[in-house]
């Protein structure tokens, strides 16, 4: 009976004993540490943002190659019409230089006729007045009038009068009608040539707008065949991009398995260590970040876009926000950087985690300032502004940043947590 009460005592005391202890030295959480996870987290996102560029990029080469093949096509047509139009060109410029042959035959015989016809009433006059002034007939020509030896009989000189005067008029009659046709001809080779060197002005306007429209298609053709390289270049970045980051999210999970090994073993062997946590600051909600940059125009807002100039619709997981090149980019909260990268065809890329579950990244930076792992307040600088090659429409050279806020694995439209 003893021995028993002093089992109990024993017993009582070493139970108080650890119980004294385990309020003294509560025991260390188990399980790997929040950076850790939030590294890894922030990782598959940055991986996932580029598996949906690559396919962006896809997508608008296949549209280039199209765009490619529609302007050689439209080149060729052009290439076709001209040839025609240079061959029709050809064709009128010989029938005007037949029409001005004629008209130049023409014109010769309108000025003989004319000539001969002027002659012809300068005899008859003269003849005229010879037989009225001189009493005796004048010889006009070999084929329509004689010399008379007896000019002094008035009844001869009035029927030789009138006989000349029949000769003339019959000439002229002719002369005239010839005179006529001739110069209808004439004018209507007139007609005919100033319509064929229309229709050939017509022609060479249209072709030279031809040779204009054929130019600019093939400078637009250069530099859709630039864009398809470039975008081959930034396409084969992005792949090289993605294969990196799976490296970076394998070794994350290992190391976090390790740290998990070891703490697990740590605890073991010294279970009475307390962790402390950095805060991160209060919870966040909406309209409750600040900006990152000192100016507040949104160059490309969140969600679908078409891209004018491939004719393409993309998807804008965050929004681009104009900001002179080299400014200072910051913190839109207090936080932990979880991740400082560089990756192809989007520059530095920061990724910085706060309370409630909300990452906010930030991306096509010249440079970052901080080093993975710090703890930040709002508004304090994190990195400068760069430009991106695939911002969209707007000038490259001005600036931007790019700017995703995260809420667990669900993107969220910046503009709805801003300030």
């Amino acid at each position: 009976m003893f021995a028993f009460v002093i089992i109990m005592v024993v017993t009582t005391c070493s139970t108080h004993d650890a119980s004294q202890a385990a309020r003294r030295h509560p025991r260390k959480k188990t399980g790997p540490k929040p950076s850790a996870v939030v590294k890894r987290t922030a990782t598959e996102h940055a991986l996932a943002k580029l598996q949906q560029e690559i396919a962006k990029y896809e997508s608008e080469l296949r549209e280039h190659e199209k765009r490619e093949k529609h302007s050689k096509e439209t080149i060729h047509a052009f290439e076709k019409r001209t040839a025609s139009l240079k061959t029709t060109i050809a064709r009128l410029e010989r029938e005007q230089s037949q029409l001005e042959g004629q008209k130049s035959e023409v014109d010769l015989s309108l000025n003989e006729t004319s000539n001969t016809l002027d002659a012809l009433k300068e005899a008859y006059a003269k003849s005229s007045r010879q037989l009225y002034m001189q009493g005796a007939l004048a010889p006009l020509d070999a084929e329509h009038f004689i010399v008379l030896h007896n000019a002094s009989d008035p009844v001869r000189m009035s029927y030789y009068a009138q006989a000349i005067g029949r000769a003339h008029a019959l000439d002229r009659s002719r002369l005239d009608s010839m005179k006529q046709s001739l110069g209808a001809s004439s004018e209507t080779l007139a007609s005919n040539i100033a319509i064929e060197h229309e229709q050939i002005g017509t022609h060479e306007q249209e072709a030279t707008a031809l040779e204009a429209k054929k130019a600019a298609e093939a400078k637009e053709l250069a530099q859709i065949q630039i864009r398809k390289a470039r975008l081959k270049k930034l396409l084969a970045e992005r792949r090289a991009s993605e294969k990196r980051l799976e490296n970076i999210i394998a070794g994350l999970v290992n190391r976090e398995a390790a740290a998990r090994r070891a703490t697990t073993k740590r605890n073991r062997a010294r279970p009475h260590e307390e962790e402390n946590e950095v805060s991160l600051g209060p919870a966040h909600g909406p309209h409750s970040l600040d900006w990152p940059s000192a100016t507040h125009r949104i160059l490309q807002g969140f969600g679908e876009h078409r891209n004018a100039e491939l004719g393409t619709v993309t998807m804008n997981l965050g929004i681009d926000i104009a900001a002179p090149e080299g400014s200072a980019v910051r913190a839109a909260a207090e936080g932990e950087v979880a991740l400082v990268s560089s990756l192809p065809s989007y520059g530095t890329v920061i990724v910085i985690r706060h309370s409630g579950g909300i990452h906010t990244v930030y991306a096509d930076l010249a440079g970052a300032s901080v080093p993975q792992g710090t703890h930040i307040h709002a508004g304090q600088t994190i990195g400068k502004s760069g430009t991106s090659e695939m911002s969209g429409p707007h000038d490259r050279s001005s600036g931007v940043i790019h700017f995703e806020v995260w809420k667990g694995k669900s993107k969220q439209n910046p503009v709805g947590w801003l300030k």
